[in-house]
């Protein structure tokens, strides 16, 4: 008698750890998929501003050099680059966590 209530007590613990394993998985889910989400707005707003800057020079009422513009837009692929290569990093980290090998 006294094992099976010590199995009992080993079942609830492993239950409570289980569940507060996936609570903590959601939750840096969500917090990726804020950031992923923050991602693709940055990306959003660039290729509107892209696309403004494009429209603006084929109807010649832009004054801005194309050197400066495209050195913007490397400095933004860059930036952006950077961020997806460290979501990639995260989701690897938070993949690797969730399914030990």
């Amino acid at each position: 008698m006294y094992h099976s209530q010590l199995l009992i007590q080993l079942v609830f613990i492993l239950r409570e750890e289980n569940q507060g394993y996936h609570e903590q998985l959601k939750s840096q889910t969500t917090l990726e998929q804020t950031h992923f989400m923050s991602m693709i707005a940055e990306i959003q707003k660039f290729r509107e501003q892209t696309l403004e800057l494009i429209q603006s020079q084929a109807h010649g009422t832009h004054n801005v050099s194309l050197s400066a513009v495209s050195s913007s837009q490397s400095e933004i692929f860059q930036q952006i680059r950077g961020s997806l290569l460290e979501i990639s990093a995260r989701m690897a980290t938070v993949f690797d966590s969730a399914f030990p090998r």
